[in-house]
């Protein structure tokens, strides 16, 4: 929770070819230690992620 309240989280992560697979990775690896720090759940916090390049993509949504 935040503070003492549920929050819903979508992440947005640059698939560009301009960012490059290293970038991608610190990219992954920021959202994964950013969601350690939270009770994931439908009561809780909620984490959604969309990619984006040339278009964009739903990776998973809120209640996934």
């Amino acid at each position: 929770m935040c503070g003492d309240k549920p929050a819903d989280i979508i992440f947005v992560l640059d698939t560009s070819s301009s960012e490059g697979a290293a970038h991608f990775q610190e990219e992954l690896d920021f959202v994964s230690d950013f969601v350690k720090q939270f009770d994931i759940g439908p009561s809780d916090v909620q984490v959604g992620m969309v990619t984006f390049g040339t278009t964009a993509h739903s990776e998973f949504y809120l209640n996934r």
